[in-house]
């Protein structure tokens, strides 16, 4: 606990605040469809559906929250609302917690692997200053903590990453997962950029550019998909095709599963595609 944390009760209104304040941006964020067991601070207090976490979570929470400001803890709270709800889905689905030692504490006062990155996924919430990204933030916890197959050390890289990633980025992964859906679109934004017809938005494509270096992005016919070392160049030599032979790499493909990235609606998709310079 931080000194600030311990300073007349000061932490304990501003803790009960940040979680109704992200209660009801979990409940806008999700259209509504969030609760928590028992009650936002009930669940907070350990109480919630398939939390492994259990008691190191409200810990974990007062810990964000002390350390920034009103808006960022609002965020922090939410992902805990977002988290929760996701739980109870899973829970509900029959999946069950990985039995790893993920969850157990090493020994000598450190943190367990879960809790190490419960807090990593907490503070990336509170800095995500674009908040259509906290659903998909808050995910990764509770698919990493049921996926033995995701070691710890990749999931403290990944929340990073998608940190770092903007939410239009999200929306890229989330279309090219979707690549025979969508691969005649891809083609046409190409062919009417490089014919002149529509222009790519400059950002989008410096965005793709950095999925392609985050090596989230590769080129090539699928199981074949190979990193591009000079970003977009080698689409010049594959003007038939262009964007059509853009296809996640497996850790964009871990990634979008972590995350739940499909869940992003379809406008949003078609919107990133119109960005990229297709018309429908």
């Amino acid at each position: 606990m931080t000194e600030d944390a311990g300073q007349g009760g000061e932490l304990e209104p501003r803790y009960e605040a940040a979680v109704e304040r992200g209660s009801r941006l979990a409940a806008a964020l999700a259209g509504g469809a969030v609760g928590l067991a028992g009650g936002p601070l009930g669940a907070l207090g350990g109480a919630a559906v398939g939390w492994a976490a259990g008691e190191a979570l409200p810990a974990l929470l007062m810990e964000v929250i002390s350390r920034v400001g009103n808006r960022a803890s609002t965020r922090a709270a939410a992902a805990v609302v977002l988290m929760d709800a996701d739980a109870r889905e899973r829970e509900e689905r029959g999946e069950a917690m990985r039995d790893d030692g993920f969850h157990e504490p090493p020994g000598d006062d450190r943190q367990s692997d879960a809790d190490e990155l419960l807090e990593a996924v907490l503070r990336q919430a509170a800095e995500a200053v674009e908040e259509e990204k906290l659903p998909f933030l808050s995910r990764i916890y509770t698919a990493v903590e049921r996926d033995p197959s995701v070691a710890p050390a990749d999931a403290q890289y990944l929340v990073g990453l998608a940190g770092r990633l903007t939410y239009r980025q999200l929306v890229a992964l989330s279309v090219l997962s979707r690549h025979d859906e969508y691969e005649e679109a891809l083609i046409r934004a190409y062919m009417n950029a490089t014919e002149g017809t529509i222009s790519t938005d400059p950002g989008v494509r410096v965005e793709l550019v950095d999925l392609i270096n985050q090596q989230l992005v590769g080129i090539g016919d699928e199981p074949r998909v190979q990193v591009i070392g000079d970003p977009l160049s080698a689409l010049a030599l594959r003007s038939d095709v262009g964007y059509g032979q853009l296809r996640l790499l497996p850790t964009g493909e871990r990634l979008v599963r972590l995350m739940g990235l499909d869940r992003i609606d379809e406008p949003r998709r078609l919107e990133w595609l119109r960005q990229l310079g297709h018309t429908p």
